[in-house]
């Protein structure tokens, strides 16, 4: 009787062995859960800095367009005001062309009505 005794409760031996296997996989379980966790953690980390570095380069980017437009609009605003300002120059001087001939001419008719006058007193 003390052999079946011992087969059903097992020798002390056999208890620890088992109970060490167990403890061994509980360990092995738990380290592949914490390894598993830290994988994890870094991956959602280096994707949230990724997102981060994207949403960067995107602000950088729309930074750099509104700078490039306002830069364009700037130069051609200048160029719309150069060519208006020039226009305005041309118009003045010929205006001023036109009110010099406007006066000169009957000025020079004058006198060369008043050079007959006086060829056709003196024949």
């Amino acid at each position: 009787m003390a052999t079946q005794s011992n087969s059903r409760t097992g020798s002390p031996s056999t208890r620890s062995s088992s109970t060490s296997r167990s403890n061994s996989g509980a360990k092995a379980a738990a380290t592949r859960r914490r390894n598993a966790a830290k994988r994890s953690q870094a991956a959602t980390k280096a994707a949230a800095t990724r997102q981060e570095k994207q949403a960067g380069r995107q602000v950088k980017a729309a930074r750099t367009q509104a700078k490039r437009a306002t830069t364009q609009s700037a130069k051609a605003a200048g160029r719309v005001a150069s060519a208006e300002a020039t226009r305005a120059s041309q118009v003045a001087e010929q205006a001023a062309a036109y009110a010099e001939k406007a006066v000169l001419v009957p000025v020079g008719a004058a006198l060369v009505a008043g050079e007959n006058l006086a060829e056709t007193v003196q024949v």
